[in-house]
This record gives C-alpha cells, sequence and structure tokens, in this order.
C-alpha cells in the first residue's frame, strides 16, 4: 500500500492545501531520475576499446561523453595489426549523437560545438601526437579533425561535456 502526502494533511482548507500542493511537488522531484545514459553506436571502422563504450551522460547539470574507441585494425579491439584503416573527417563519422533525448519532462538536443582534444594511447602510432581533436558536423555527428596518420592503431580516449539544448 502506498501512502500519499497528500492523505496526511487534513483540516481546514486553504491550509491544508497549500501543504498539500507543496507535498506533491516535493514528491514530483524526489521521483524524477537523476541520470540517463544513452550509448552511441559507432560508426564505420570504428570499434569500442577496452569494454568502455562511448555513452552519453545526461544529468540535471549537463550532458558528457565518455568512452574509448579504436580502429577496427587496432590490436586493442582483437586485431592482429594496428594499421590504421578507419577514416576522419566530416565523410568518415565515429557516431552520431542523439537527436532527442527526454529527460525529466523535457527534451533535449546534443552537440560538441567546438573541437575537444582527445587522448591517444596504447598502440604505438604517431608518438610525437599525444591527442585528436574531435568535434560534430552541427547535426551531431562525431568526427575526427586529424589526419587518420596521427591515430595510427591508439585508442581514443573520451572524456568531454557536450552541449544540452532544451527542443
Amino acid at each position: 500500500m502506498s501512502l500519499k502526502f497528500t492523505d496526511i494533511a487534513q483540516g481546514d482548507g486553504q491550509g491544508v492545501a497549500k501543504v498539500n500542493k507543496n507535498f506533491d511537488l516535493v514528491e514530483q522531484t524526489l521521483n524524477q531520475e537523476e541520470v540517463k545514459t544513452v550509448q552511441i553506436s559507432l560508426m564505420g571502422d570504428w570499434r569500442v576499446a577496452n569494454n568502455n563504450p562511448l555513452t552519453l551522460t545526461i544529468t540535471p547539470y549537463g550532458a558528457t561523453l565518455r568512452g574509448y574507441i579504436a580502429d577496427k585494425d587496432s590490436y586493442l579491439v582483437g586485431s592482429g595489426t594496428s594499421n590504421p584503416t578507419a577514416g576522419y573527417g566530416s565523410n568518415a563519422p565515429l557516431g552520431q549523437l542523439p537527436q532527442s533525448v527526454d529527460f525529466r519532462g523535457k527534451r533535449y538536443k546534443f552537440s560538441v560545438g567546438i573541437p575537444v582534444l582527445c587522448a591517444l594511447g596504447g598502440a604505438g602510432g604517431n608518438t610525437g601526437v599525444n591527442g585528436v581533436r574531435m568535434l560534430d558536423a552541427g547535426n551531431g555527428l562525431l568526427y575526427l579533425y586529424e589526419p587518420k596518420d596521427n591515430v595510427q592503431g591508439n585508442g581514443i580516449s573520451i572524456y568531454t561535456p557536450v552541449d544540452m539544448y532544451e527542443i
């Protein structure tokens, strides 16, 4: 049996109505989700590395994107080589941010508005390069802003805030 806050208050009209309204608002707030996660499907030759999928995490305070990905030919995802085959640039996206997600009764869209630096590591490659820039094409399509030769067989560690817009 569930007891609602509104069943507790008894007495005269206006005071009880105010108390009931306040309790109902508190109850609604307590029942809202605190965090929502959406797994981002990778595209083309990109694969999840080390069991760490690309995930969008949404909270009341903002959104973050994190994960560890690698070229399908990297030993990080079970290949015997580290020869890069995954594309780069807006013609070879990593994945697609969701166009809309419902969270706490509102609908949001997401974007990586400015290039973000993502660390490289794990498989050699161009040792003079420690990171690559990632951004989206304005429609949530994520891509690398660097030549794939910089990535080689390395994994790309992604951990960045994401712009969140109510729609």
